[in-house]
């Protein structure tokens, strides 16, 4: 009594599973085809001979600083009190301005 929705749908999928298996089949074909045409031009392709390497570039040279780094002289201690003592009025860098 109840087979016969069963039977319907093993049908059913069989019929669908065939036409799946069919369009499977003609992409296959398609396929096939356009493999054997990559594979052809792929061999016409390796008997061009290939172009020389290219050669590698000529080192560089060291390029000169752009800004000349200044000179730096240390000056003692004594030097630099030694000149505040003779001319007041002398800048220097480290002491703080008088007022």
């Amino acid at each position: 009594m109840f087979d016969w929705p069963f039977d319907f749908l093993s049908l059913l999928i069989a019929v669908v599973a065939l036409l799946v298996a069919r369009k499977a089949l003609n992409r296959v074909d398609e396929l096939q085809t356009r493999l054997d045409a990559m594979q052809s031009f792929a061999a016409a392709a390796a008997a061009r001979p290939s172009p020389p390497p290219v050669p590698p570039p000529p080192e560089l040279e060291q390029a000169p600083p752009l800004v000349a780094e200044p000179a730096v002289v240390d000056q003692p201690a004594a030097g630099v009190a030694e000149a505040a003592a003779r001319d007041p009025e002398t800048i220097i860098a480290s002491a703080p301005p008088r007022q």
